[in-house]
């Protein structure tokens, strides 16, 4: 059980994000777009739709990257489009929180190896150099998946 995910963790009241903040978004799948033409293969998916026969495509739906929908909140943004570590601690130290995302995609007719995130590497790398970061005014950390 101490292995399992952990849905949601409000740890200090975090959530929801309050207007007025800088927020660090870093991690590939934050810039992830919705791609998934209607006409396209059915087994297809991407990190907001399954693939397969579950599919639901509707055109009167906009969906919004997380960037699109933090900006339109009136959120400031400061951003890092990679799944790299470093880079995303250069966002943290000029920010008030700091939101890592990470997404997978499923379809009916294959399996997954793992049930891991595609960006799991990148995302137990950020959270532990944070936590091996000893300067006490460090952001905290929103996973977003």
């Amino acid at each position: 059980a101490s292995a399992s995910a952990v849905l949601l963790k409000n740890k200090g009241g975090v959530l929801p994000l309050p207007r007025g903040q800088t927020v660090g978004l870093v991690g590939s799948a934050c810039f992830r777009p919705h791609n998934i033409a209607p006409d396209g293969d059915w087994r297809a998916g991407d990190y907001y739709v399954v693939g397969g026969s579950g599919r639901v495509i509707s055109p009167e739906v906009d969906v919004l990257s997380i960037a699109q929908a933090l900006t339109a909140k009136g959120v400031s943004l400061v951003t890092s489009a990679t799944d790299d570590v470093h880079d995303a601690l250069s966002v943290a130290d000029r920010v008030d929180i700091l939101v890592a995302c990470g997404g997978a995609t499923s379809t009916e007719s294959l399996d997954r190896p793992h049930l891991r995130l595609d960006q799991h590497v990148f995302l137990v790398g950020l959270a532990d150099a944070l936590a091996a970061d000893p300067k006490p005014e460090k952001p905290p950390l929103v996973i977003a998946a």
